[in-house]
């Protein structure tokens, strides 16, 4: 069995020369943003990988800072300066554009600082990547495991909800025929009624009305989730699939009956599915 991981964690590392920090927030595939000094680019594509054997969904912000100590030479490139600055001159006055070209404008551009000759070894950033990814796997396991925990009680809430329909619905086809036959004996209270005609016409509205087929796919559905849980892993599209199959039994159980009780329990079956289709866009 296989943990529920929640989309959303955050795990922090570092050894004196780098300092990481991921998080990660709720995403329909994987997803990953580097912020990093450009001298370490060259790791991106490692990194990447390293991030993508542990978790299979989420968008992930990776920022990694290296401690000043251990870069031994920073420069300005001054020649790129020189040109962004007559660039930018060139765009002031050809636009009409107000305002002083300022410092922190400028750092916004790639390899205004060079840095060389950094003081480390490959093993160094690596390392400290990985425990960064151990601490977000280990709080995405945390919650995960609170998450699970909430599906549970809100899936018996739902079990309740769909056995107080089965029950209600049980004698339908029999309220039918006495409203049925009520409403008839109105209508041609001086002529006999024709049983069989009667029958014929309660059966075809019991056909129409029955809902047993819808509350037996509930049922089985209720299982399927329980098992997915129970079993763990990769689960949130799956399950998110299966909460619309939910639904849609829900809907057509409600577009058939006019029985107020079971329309009420509806109502409340819907909202509790939700809430579980709420829980289950967090989890991996």
């Amino acid at each position: 069995m296989s943990e529920i991981q929640s989309m959303t964690g955050f795990g922090g590392a570092e050894n004196g020369v780098f300092s990481v920090e991921v998080r990660s927030v709720n995403h329909r595939y994987f997803d990953v943003i580097f912020r990093m000094p450009y001298f370490i680019n060259r790791y991106e594509i490692e990194l990447r990988k390293r991030l993508k054997d542990v978790f299979s969904r989420g968008r992930f912000e990776v920022n990694i800072s290296v401690s000043p100590e251990k870069v031994s030479d920073i420069r300005v490139n001054e020649k790129l300066v020189a040109g962004i600055i007559e660039s930018l001159k060139e765009i002031k006055k050809k636009f009409s554009v107000k305002g002083e070209i300022e410092l922190a404008l400028l750092t916004g551009f790639r390899d205004i600082v060079i840095t060389e000759n950094s003081s480390f070894d490959d093993d160094v950033l690596i390392q400290v990547f990985d425990q960064a990814v151990s601490r977000l796997y280990e709080m995405r396991v945390s919650e995960g495991s609170y998450i699970k925990g909430d599906l549970s009680e809100i899936l018996k809430k739902i079990e309740i909800y769909v056995n107080d329909i089965s029950n209600r619905s049980e004698g339908i086809i029999e309220k039918l025929r006495q409203r049925f036959t009520d409403r008839f004996n109105d209508l041609i209270s001086n002529n006999p009624l024709d049983e069989n005609r009667l029958l014929q016409e309660v059966l075809i509205m019991a056909e129409r009305a029955d809902i047993s087929e819808e509350l037996t796919r509930l049922k089985s559905h209720i299982k399927q989730f329980e098992t997915i849980i129970s079993t763990g892993g990769v689960i949130g599209r799956k399950l998110d699939f299966l909460l619309q199959e939910f639904l849609r039994e829900a809907n057509t159980i409600a577009s058939k009956t006019s029985e107020y009780d079971i329309v009420s329990t509806i109502i409340d079956l819907k909202n509790e599915i939700e809430k579980l289709r709420e829980q289950v866009q967090n989890i991996q």
